[in-house]
């Protein structure tokens, strides 16, 4: 049985791998992960379902990179 897929939002800034700015953990491929604050990719983001950044709260930066 395949595992129901999730959405989760972000809490506060951060970064990717870390649980505790996660509503429901960090997202797992299949997840539906929504970013509402600055969050540091540093693991891999590859499988999700979806990846909402909302508007100029969120921010989608890759580690040793910056951007938006």
């Amino acid at each position: 049985m395949t595992p129901a897929s999730a959405d989760t939002t972000t809490t506060g800034n951060g970064t990717w791998s870390d649980p505790g700015i996660w509503s429901a953990g960090v997202p797992a491929a299949g997840d539906t992960a929504i970013v509402d604050h600055a969050v540091t990719i540093d693991a891999s983001s590859a499988g999700l379902a979806t990846a909402t950044i909302n508007g100029t709260t969120g921010v989608w930066q890759r580690e040793g990179r910056g951007g938006r």
